[in-house]
């Protein structure tokens, strides 16, 4: 069975560490619930768009995107 997900997330757009940012990375504890989806991408850009200032203050090229999760059984 496959399921597509599609919605916001900061991809970082940096050389050294090019990497998709959700809202997990703004909370310092990750429960047991959160540890399958280490990303949990945003609902709406505009939420991504208001976290972004936080998350240029460690990458500047930072940009929202609209992302495609694809999750298909093993």
């Amino acid at each position: 069975m496959k399921s597509m997900i599609k919605a916001w997330a900061i991809r970082t757009d940096d050389p050294e560490n090019d990497n998709y940012i959700g809202i997990y990375w703004f909370k310092g504890e990750v429960f047991l619930w959160q540890e399958g989806c280490r990303i949990a991408l945003f609902s709406t850009r505009k939420n991504a768009r208001a976290s972004l200032p936080d998350v240029r203050q460690g990458y500047p090229k930072a940009l929202v995107k609209w992302v495609t999760v694809m999750v298909e059984e093993a």
